[in-house]
């Protein structure tokens, strides 16, 4: 609890303004883009698709540029990312290790 209480009292008016216009203008941004895709793409489900991945890459970003403007230190937002990042490659080494012994197996018949 300590740390949300640390991202709340660093939300200041400017911040939280800075904050809140940056994911209207990310908004607007991702439903160009989704429009787009609904014009330049015939495939109803590759449509589908592409609305998916512009709606997710939407939220990521979202999500990524307030925790950029919460963190008052540029320093622990990178130390928290790559500490996701190395708990994720670690989580995750016995699957691709998996994936790889079964593509030495499927390739080598």
């Amino acid at each position: 609890m300590p740390v949300l209480a640390q991202w709340f009292n660093a939300l200041t008016p400017g911040r939280a303004w800075v904050m809140a216009v940056g994911i209207v203008i990310l908004a607007i941004v991702v439903g160009g883009f989704r429009q787009l895709g609904k014009r330049r793409v015939p495939d109803e489900e590759n449509r589908e698709r592409v609305n998916r991945f512009f709606i997710t890459a939407g939220v990521i970003v979202a999500l990524l540029w307030t925790a950029a403007i919460l963190f008052k230190n540029p320093g622990q937002f990178t130390l928290a990312f790559g500490a996701i990042g190395a708990g994720v490659a670690f989580a995750v080494q016995e699957v691709i290790a998996s994936v790889a012994g079964w593509l030495t197996i499927l390739l080598a018949q």
